[in-house]
């Protein structure tokens, strides 16, 4: 049985005990899934993320010194129970330089997710520390575009609108298509159904698109 029919048939575990305030990391080791296994499989379910809590300053410290002695951030998002993407941040945020390890598929995904959502190219080039060019090809390897320098002032002013993969999966299942989308967001109709087929949610035919 493949990983996407045995997440299936278990989707209403999965979506209740989230609700009940289970982290997508416990559920992804619960499953034996990714994190973004299990955010693909809420999100086309329709069901809210959300955000993860940063840790405290005790477990700031004792992040920060783990990492100092060699541990990875794989090893430190599962022996805290956060997501890799928080325990880097936590990293950056406190001066540690974050060893550069290339990107795996899943963390390729989460920089799409944040670009998405308004984060700058530096800024989470930072937050997994790789080069700019490097969180550039990831956005683009599943049909994204990088925002222009207008583009991405007007977002940091909040003149433009950034449409989040939570947002784009619950607008496009509730019935708004995808041209009204695209105007809204100032956005392609592909960019936007290449990321609705990453986030596994089938496009509608051409008559409801």
């Amino acid at each position: 049985m493949s990983k996407t029919v045995r997440l299936r048939e278990h989707r209403y575990d999965i979506i209740d005990a989230y609700k009940q305030g289970a982290t997508l990391s416990d559920l992804a080791r619960r499953h034996s899934a990714t994190t973004t296994d299990i955010r693909t499989l809420l999100l086309s379910n329709s069901v809210p993320l959300r955000t993860e809590r940063m840790p405290g300053p005790e477990v700031v410290e004792a992040l920060v010194a783990a990492y100092a002695s060699g541990g990875t951030v794989n090893q430190l998002a599962r022996d805290y129970q956060l997501g890799t993407t928080t325990v880097r941040r936590v990293l950056v945020e406190n001066g540690v330089k974050v060893r550069n390890q290339g990107l795996t598929q899943q963390q390729r995904a989460e920089v799409r997710r944040l670009y998405a959502q308004g984060e700058s190219a530096a800024a989470i080039a930072r937050v997994f520390g790789v080069a700019r060019m490097t969180v550039q090809k990831a956005v683009e390897e599943h049909g994204g575009t990088m925002r222009s320098h207008a583009e991405a002032r007007a977002v940091r002013r909040g003149e433009v609108p950034v449409l989040s993969d939570e947002e784009l999966v619950q607008r496009y299942q509730a019935g708004d298509s995808m041209v009204r989308l695209a105007e809204e967001f100032h956005v392609g109709t592909s960019t936007l159904r290449r990321r609705l087929r990453a986030l596994g949610v089938p496009s509608r035919r051409r008559g409801g698109a």
